[in-house]
């Protein structure tokens, strides 16, 4: 589960069966360029191969660089529920959904 705390120092990491320790870096990303690395590798042999990147995500706190975050800043700054109307009444709009299929309500957790 390393890695999963902290998405700019994820704890040792192995690659294969060997410990590549420490690392630091933006862990997504290093994933990619990872993975991007070993397709490239494998599809010179010319042989078949199989790829699992199994990234981090959610539920984990989410944890983005400074710079994605200010790009969506604004656009979620109108909340929740206003956004998640929006997206429902756009895939009503493009035929993804019906319009008879309404909203489900928000479920709210009890913390109690």
């Amino acid at each position: 589960m390393a890695g999963g705390d902290n998405y700019f120092k994820p704890g040792p990491l192995m690659d294969g069966n060997q410990n590549v320790g420490l690392v630091d870096g933006y862990y997504t990303d290093m994933l990619g360029e990872w993975s991007a690395k070993y397709i490239r590798e494998s599809a010179a042999t010319g042989q078949p191969f199989f790829h699992y990147a199994a990234f981090t995500a959610p539920p984990w706190p989410l944890q983005a660089p400074a710079e994605e975050v200010r790009r969506f800043e604004e656009r979620y700054r109108k909340g929740w529920d206003d956004i998640r109307q929006a997206r429902d009444e756009r895939q009503v709009e493009l035929g993804l959904i019906e319009q008879k299929w309404k909203l489900a309500p928000r479920r709210r957790l009890d913390p109690g």
